[in-house]
């Protein structure tokens, strides 16, 4: 039996979406309107330093809205700071970063535009992980993920 790995594309343009759209297929929003201030910097090797997302020139209490809709699978504090994350399917997840106030709680259902939090004094952080691995961030904006499809011969 030969196994066949057909990937039709792991970013390809990005189409319309509806109420019917998966929750991975369309293209996502920023979440703030702020400059980027520090751009995806993926390390060389996991345990070494990077910056494993964006950083944004934010002000304390800008706006943070959804980047795409999802739901949210953890809001809260890790230590002293603010977290959201937020499962839009298809392995691909958002975390939203030194956030300074929370507007949505774990299971809350979030559509994309949707204010979810405040910016903090810190820099604000957006984040993205597909299948586990961390992607640069500013890739969703433009395009979507599809899935990889898998043909047994």
């Amino acid at each position: 039996m030969r196994v066949l790995t057909v990937l039709f594309a792991a970013l390809a343009l990005s189409a319309p979406t509806t109420d019917r759209t998966p929750l991975c297929g369309g293209a996502h929003r920023p979440p703030v309107s702020a400059p980027i201030t520090d751009p995806f910097r993926p390390p060389p090797e996991p345990w070494l330093p990077g910056n494993r997302g964006l950083e944004y020139g934010t002000d304390p209490g800008d706006p943070v809205a959804a980047s795409q809709r999802g739901l949210v699978v953890f809001s809260g504090p890790i230590g002293a700071q603010q977290f959201i994350t937020i499962d839009h399917g298809c392995d691909l997840v958002t975390t939203y970063s030194f956030l300074g106030a929370r507007a949505v709680v774990r299971g809350d259902r979030v559509v994309e535009g949707q204010m979810i939090g405040r910016a903090g004094v810190e820099r604000f952080h957006f984040g993205a992980r597909w299948r586990g691995g961390y992607i640069d961030p500013e890739l969703l904006f433009t395009h979507r993920l599809v899935r990889v499809v898998r043909l047994v011969r």
